[in-house]
């Protein structure tokens, strides 16, 4: 952009000291010879003619056409209109939408859950987190699970209650399965609503060897070509 403009500017103001001189050289001549002979001397005219003449008016100043200023209002003109042009086009150019990069794909359901275990298990609620600790435990682990069964069997699970749960999972997994997620669900139950103290054991194993469960049963399904309920 700005070498356009450059190279704009330069030829304009060449053309303005062309246009210049070429006003200054087409001026008036002083001295003009005679009609056989343009290079010669005028002669001078006789007395008795020059006797007769008188002038008729005064000297009339010459002015040509183009003067230096009108060369230099007309490339002022052709820069400001060359200034709107590039204006409106970077204008333009700006309202072209552009192609957002592709979002990273999602990870698969039972991934995401896994790894939100992980994260769980890695702060060691269960051992040295106290009343606190196996308090978040048992509300983030049935979060995790239930949000994992709700995205493979479109269950609702999120906003059910655990024997509704079990009730949903147990016809979708199976009555083994559904009795396991049953069992998670009611030791966190038990910190969370009846005033129990503690957790009587870890949860996040159990959660997560349901979770590889499923993921290795929608696996096979895949590979045969089932649906997965």
């Amino acid at each position: 952009m700005r070498r356009i403009v450059l190279v704009f500017l330069i030829v304009a103001l060449s053309a303005l000291c062309s246009c210049s001189a070429h006003a200054q050289r087409s001026g008036p001549s002083i001295e003009s010879g005679a009609p056989g002979d343009p290079t010669a001397p005028a002669s001078p005219p006789s007395p008795e003619i020059v006797e007769r003449l008188h002038d008729i008016r005064g000297p009339v100043a010459f002015a040509p056409p183009w003067r230096v200023v009108d060369y230099a209002a007309l490339a002022g003109a052709a820069m400001a209109g060359l200034a709107l042009l590039l204006t409106a086009w970077a204008i333009a150019r700006g309202r072209v939408p552009r192609a957002e990069p592709a979002a990273a794909p999602l990870p698969a359901a039972h991934e995401a859950a896994l790894a939100r275990l992980r994260e769980l298990a890695d702060l060691n609620l269960f051992g040295q987190g106290g009343r606190d600790g196996h308090l978040r435990l048992a509300t983030e682990v049935p979060r995790i699970l239930k949000g994992f069964l709700d995205a493979v069997y479109a269950t609702g699970s999120v906003y059910l209650t655990t024997t509704e749960t079990h009730s949903k999972t147990g016809a979708a997994m199976g009555l083994e399965w559904g009795r396991a997620v049953a069992a998670v669900l009611v030791s966190c139950d038990r910190v969370k609503f009846a005033g129990q103290a503690a957790l009587a054991s870890d949860p996040i194993p159990e959660a997560e060897r349901i979770v590889a469960a499923v993921a290795d049963v929608m696996a096979a399904h895949a590979r045969a070509g089932r649906p997965a309920a």
